[in-house]
């Protein structure tokens, strides 16, 4: 059970980290345009590269998420028993990474 649950934390802590990756995306690349549209060409370079590297971020821990999701993807059974006895499912794990980052559905 601790080797399920330290997954799904860590699948959480990646879709939050992610979630900041695209956060800060936004607005290097809302600055980068501007600065490019005042002529700023070597602060648009710059913030091109800040931009690139956010991106480079981002995909690894798409990759690194792709490989702790496929761990994580079965849900585990609750104690409570359904109507027919069996256990039912708990939560799905996009409803555990939701609620771990703030955006309950």
């Amino acid at each position: 059970m601790a080797r399920s649950r330290g997954v799904w934390i860590l699948a959480a802590l990646i879709a939050a980290a992610q979630r900041v990756e695209h956060y800060e995306m936004a607005g290097y690349g809302c600055v980068r345009t501007y600065a490019e549209l005042m002529g700023e060409k070597q602060a648009a370079k710059v913030l091109q590269k800040t931009l690139d590297e956010e991106g480079a971020t981002d995909k690894r821990l798409t990759g690194l998420a792709e490989r702790i999701n496929v761990t994580a993807k079965t849900p585990t059974k609750s104690k409570a028993a359904g109507k027919n006895g069996r256990a039912t499912r708990s939560k799905t794990m996009t409803s555990r990474i939701m609620e771990a980052v703030g955006m309950e559905s």
